[in-house]
């Protein structure tokens, strides 16, 4: 494979937020798999007030929202938490993550109710995100 190519191909599969983004990235381990649910176990994120977001780094539209989540991270930082799973990183089983929440498409959101994930029901949009976070905190 030439280099080029092998470059592409680690993309791919590169997490896309970084301790500057104010969005913390979450791997199998911050999580509990029971019953075929999966439930929060990161410290930071017990406290309901949070969002996370299953995304792909090869995605169009998870790039194109890359932007307004670190800004509604960054402006939200001590009232509400927000964390990402890129679904392909499969060196930290996050593949096991979007297998037991059966996604179907990404960006997927889940809000975190009693620890336990429940998908958010609305389109991913700023506004939605927005409005979501400013009536929860």
């Amino acid at each position: 494979m030439d280099k080029k190519k092998n470059n592409m191909y680690k993309n791919m599969y590169k997490n896309m937020y970084g301790i500057d983004d104010k969005v913390s990235e979450l791997k199998y381990k911050d999580f509990l798999i029971k019953k075929d649910e999966l439930f929060i176990k990161h410290q930071d994120f017990l406290d309901n007030k949070s969002l996370i977001i299953f995304y792909a780094p090869w995605c169009q539209h998870c790039n194109k929202m890359y932007d307004d989540i670190c800004e509604l991270s960054i402006t939200n930082l001590y009232k509400f938490k927000i964390g990402a799973v890129n679904i392909n990183d499969i060196k930290n089983k996050n593949n096991i993550l979007s297998d037991t929440l059966n996604i179907k498409y990404i960006p997927s959101i889940y809000i975190i109710k009693n620890k336990k994930l429940v998908l958010f029901n609305k389109e991913a949009t700023f506004e939605n995100i927005f409005y979501y976070i400013n009536m929860n905190i």
